[in-house]
């Protein structure tokens, strides 16, 4: 997903004039930058179980997607054409599915995957946050899924129970044809899962291949930039 500046949003998705919803929902993963923003935030400000809370915005053309470090301010879009749909669930639930789910398997690939270029660029193993940022059981997890260059790419945001409501409400009433059920992602999309599954166990090999010095980084970065971009 590309940055944009104020200028060059307002080019692209039109005026945010339309409703927006404030800090209900905290930023996981998915977007490169923001991760890369969010490692550099840590790291100077040595932060522990931090969370990052998003803006979102519905424009003209698309939603809008804004996150604040500081005093700084970051932002992102994505058109309404190129989003496929959207689905909330409860973690646990997620977590139990994620081996019949490509909404399971694909929020796991990206824990497994966002670990080398994510928040804190540890690695995780299984559903229990991005870097040392916890998800508690009563959080839901809402998914983006939208078409990126021919791809569907995944976003993926937490969700407190006590938002849950005002999250749904503003999702369904403003993109009222891009909510999916759970269910229906689960039947609809075995091929995906599949794709999820070898580039999260590819990217996992590369990983160990590096950590016993077999790989360089720079070849580790190499090699998993080509499977991301399958």
């Amino acid at each position: 997903m590309k940055e944009y500046n104020k200028k060059q949003l307002t080019q692209e998705f039109g005026k945010c004039i339309y409703e927006r919803i404030d800090y209900k929902a905290e930023y996981l993963s998915g977007i490169e930058f923001f991760d890369s923003y969010i490692d550099s935030y840590i790291e100077k400000k040595k932060l522990k179980d931090q969370t990052f809370p998003v803006i979102f915005s519905k424009c003209s053309t698309g939603l809008v997607i804004t996150l604040g470090l500081g005093f700084s301010i970051y932002q992102t879009g994505i058109h309404f054409y190129e989003i496929k749909y959207f689905t909330i669930e409860q973690q646990d639930k997620i977590t139990y599915q994620k081996d019949k789910s490509v909404v399971g398997r694909a929020l796991v690939g990206g824990l497994l995957l966002y670990p080398f270029i994510g928040p804190l660029g540890t690695v995780i193993g299984g559903m229990t946050g991005i870097g040392k940022k916890n998800i508690d059981i009563t959080d839901y997890i809402l998914i983006i899924c939208f078409d990126d260059e021919g791809k569907d790419s995944f976003l993926q945001f937490s969700v407190k129970s006590k938002h849950l409501n005002a999250i749904s409400k503003y999702l369904k009433t403003n993109f009222p044809h891009h909510f999916k059920n759970f269910n229906e992602i689960v039947k609809d999309e075995p091929k995906i899962l599949n794709d999820n599954i070898f580039i999260a166990d590819e990217i996992k090999k590369l990983k160990e291949l590096l950590d016993i010095g077999a790989l360089t980084q720079a070849e580790f970065d190499e090699q998993k930039q080509k499977l991301l971009k399958k």
